[in-house]
């Protein structure tokens, strides 16, 4: 709570952050704790590989700053692949949630679970809501000129 001290949130508000906050986690482990794949643990490197041996130290002592070691196999291994986070769903609705209202209830469901099948009750989300279907709309009525327009001329 001394993080949120100096942003005035250190009494009330502090209390239902850290509620919701436990909520969530609660709503979300268990569903995280089925999908935890275990991996293999790496296998140690050869004795002539590792860096903490005295012949290593006693290179990097003699080599200029800057400078490769006399060691190095050549250009360091690529990064690897980036793997995006995997999103664990809510097990319980958003609504349910410590202090979730309808604005955050309504976002949650139309942007973390893409639901747009219904209008959100939020008069600001009803504005988006509405421009994303016109924006829809507006894409289906072009591509389906496109496609008219291609059979006519073939």
């Amino acid at each position: 709570m001394e993080i949120l001290q100096p942003l005035g949130l250190h009494r009330k508000r502090a209390k239902a952050l850290v509620r919701l906050s436990e909520d969530y986690l609660a709503a979300t482990t268990s569903a995280a704790q089925q999908q935890v794949v275990p991996t293999p643990a790496p296998a140690p490197a050869a004795p002539d590989e590792a860096l903490d041996s005295p012949a290593s130290w006693a290179a990097s002592a003699r080599a200029p700053v800057g400078s490769i070691p006399p060691t190095a196999p050549g250009p360091p291994p690529p990064f690897p692949p980036r793997v995006p986070p995997r999103r664990v769903p809510l097990q319980v609705p958003a609504a349910s949630l410590h202090g979730v209202g309808v604005y955050a209830a309504d976002a949650h469901a139309m942007f973390c679970e893409g639901l747009m099948g219904v209008a959100p009750r939020d008069h600001a989300l009803r504005w988006w809501y509405a421009w994303a279907i016109e924006r829809r709309e507006s894409g289906r009525k072009q591509a389906a000129w496109r496609r008219h327009s291609l059979g006519e001329h073939e």
